[in-house]
């Protein structure tokens, strides 16, 4: 790193394939002309609600760098975005777009280059912009907050072992048996092994996943509301999943789900899903034939618009979406079904595991069917049209959003909680 060649036999075997080590010129050609750099002051603007602040200084210090905020350092060739630890998630989420605006209004997207940076993991190339920067690293946020965590319970007489290092664990075990009820009329149908990983937004279900661990029976059951499901149904799924809970031998968790706020929990329990719009219980039917304007129902040789996304190749979702051009987004892929036709559209900022994904939902969700790809901007006629016509849609780079802080509750039960059953909702 930086020009310096260590001592690891790693860092040797790497020089050699260069020749041997050498200097780097610190110098960067100009990427327009192809001429020597010419310098440019340097610029730190603080990032407030997408408005870039300006910070008048003549020499920048890291301690004008606070963690709570998001900072700008226009270098000229090179532009840098730094995002504090202890940011609110909302600013965290409008900086990466402030930076985009800020390279689109200075007329530099194809010139130079951008960076992006979080705190205590900063690049050389930012560090040396400083007059001085200190040497010691800060301690994590999440590391400090699991110290703390630890304190807690170690004040409180618990007997706390070392906390491990992060690494990726599984939320859930795979080996699990998946059943899913469709709740109608105050009863509950148990679905086919087919069924059951395709759900209806104007139905309610109940998820059971039951699984062993360490030699115990675990059950997970999880209330699924659709957007478009009655309130008849909702109570009733409440209180027949409750049901189910105290009636099973092992260790039960219970939660309610609302379509379009899943965990990630939710959807590795499924593998695949697919939603359609429409439901089969008596009261979501009852309740369209009263509407005058009645909603979408997914038809199986009619034309619908399927947005995909999913969590890894075998974690994938196809939702259905409204039926118009103002459903897409240059950032996702779409499954667009016209009959016994199909098209597969590629947004512009999909990456390449979105089209991987693409592919497989295309799999299960019209199976021995070949699609029609589309890529964006190039769009036949016929593709237009199945969606009404041409209309504006969002363009933009949808960024994921950032992971909340954790945090850790003291429950009080009011009252004695049969077979250990545990009763929380996912907001």
């Amino acid at each position: 790193e930086d020009g310096k060649l260590a001592s690891d036999s790693d860092a040797g075997e790497f020089w050699n394939l260069f020749g041997g080590y050498a200097p780097i010129p610190r110098d960067v050609p100009d990427a327009a002309n192809g001429g020597p750099m010419t310098t440019s002051p340097k610029k730190l603007f603080w990032i407030n609600k997408r408005i870039l602040v300006p910070m008048e200084t003549h020499v920048l210090e890291r301690e004008m760098l606070k963690s709570d905020r998001s900072y700008i350092l226009d270098c000229g060739t090179e532009i840098f975005l730094w995002i504090g630890m202890t940011t609110l998630v909302s600013e965290k989420k409008t900086s990466a777009t402030a930076l985009e605006e800020y390279v689109h209004l200075q007329g530099r997207s194809s010139i130079g280059r951008t960076v992006i940076m979080t705190e205590g993991h900063e690049i050389v190339d930012f560090k040396l912009h400083f007059q001085h920067w200190p040497k010691n690293v800060v301690q994590k946020l999440y590391e400090a907050g699991r110290q703390k965590v630890a304190a807690i319970f170690k004040h409180q007489g618990y007997d706390v072992a070392e906390i491990p290092d992060d690494k990726p664990r599984q939320l859930i075990s795979s080996n699990g048996c998946l059943k899913v009820w469709l709740v109608d009329r105050g009863c509950v149908t148990l679905l086919c092994t087919e069924e059951q990983e395709q759900l209806y937004n104007g139905d309610c279900y109940i998820i059971q996943y039951s699984y062993a661990e360490d030699g115990k029976d675990y059950h997970l059951f999880l209330a699924w509301f659709g957007q478009d499901s009655v309130q008849e149904d909702r109570v009733a799924t409440v209180s027949l999943m409750s049901s189910m809970a105290d009636s099973v031998k092992g260790r039960a968790v219970v939660g309610q789900v609302l379509e379009g706020r899943e965990p990630e929990l939710f959807f590795l329990v499924f593998k695949s899903l697919i939603i359609f719009k429409g439901g089969r219980s008596t009261a979501y039917k009852n309740s369209i034939l009263q509407k005058s304007n009645r909603t979408e129902q997914y038809q199986k040789d009619g034309a619908a618009l399927f947005r995909v996304q999913g969590l890894r190749p075998d974690c994938i979702q196809a939702i259905q979406v409204h039926l118009a051009a103002s459903s897409l987004n240059s950032s996702h892929c779409y499954i667009l079904q016209d009959g016994a036709s199909f098209f597969t559209w590629l947004g512009s900022l999909s990456s390449p595991s979105d089209h991987v994904l693409l592919d497989r939902m295309m799999d299960k969700l019209c199976p021995l069917k070949q699609s029609l790809l589309v890529r964006e901007g190039s769009e036949p006629d016929r593709f237009w049209t199945t969606l009404g016509g041409r209309s504006e849609y969002s363009k933009e780079k949808c960024v994921k959003g950032w992971p909340t802080d954790p945090h850790l509750y003291t429950c009080t039960f009011q009252q004695c909680v049969c077979n250990n059953v545990i009763y929380f909702s996912f907001q």
